[in-house]
């Protein structure tokens, strides 16, 4: 579940929930807001009834209007819950209405684009293994492993990654 504190009060104050429930089939975690505040994006992890079906599930990312909320669920299209986005340890907002996650990929650490509709591009896949990312205006940075390298920071660009260290050296 995610819960917010009002900022400001002069008094102690109650966290409210914003997204989830306690008996609901969805664990939600490492939420953010979309850069223009239009939408709230959070990891999820299907439970089930119990709360407790977790092992081997995708977690995969959803996003909710902030009109929208609070709301007990967020939508998981069954396109969406194709790709496993388990290796994000959190989400990155980039551009207006979108995050940046690490998707775990045939044995690859893909970085993807997710837009409030649920617009997925995959902005860097192939041989390496891309485990964070951070983003300042149009710029991603990236650190990743591939088979020359056991950890590298580089910088997406077009048609690859251009390498800002050489750890392996």
């Amino acid at each position: 579940m995610i819960h917010r504190v009002p900022s400001g009060a002069r008094q102690p104050v109650e966290p409210e929930l914003v997204l989830g429930a306690p008996a609901g089939e969805w664990a939600y975690r490492s939420a953010c807001w979309s850069l223009d505040g239009s939408a709230l994006f959070a990891l999820a992890q299907h439970v089930g009834e119990s709360g407790t079906d977790f092992l081997a599930k995708h977690t995969v990312v959803v996003s909710v209007p902030a009109a929208g909320l609070p709301a007990a669920s967020a939508p998981a299209p069954e396109e969406a819950r194709q790709v496993d986005y388990t290796e994000s340890e959190s989400l990155v907002p980039y551009g207006s209405e979108s995050v940046l996650a690490c998707a775990r990929v045939r044995g690859t650490g893909e970085l993807h684009r997710i837009g409030a509709d649920g617009t997925v591009d995959v902005l860097s896949a192939g041989p390496r293994f891309i485990h964070g990312a951070a983003a300042s205006g149009g710029t991603i940075v990236v650190s990743h492993i591939s088979e020359d390298s056991p950890g590298e920071c580089s910088v997406l660009e077009t048609g690859g990654v251009r390498r800002l260290t050489d750890f392996a050296a």
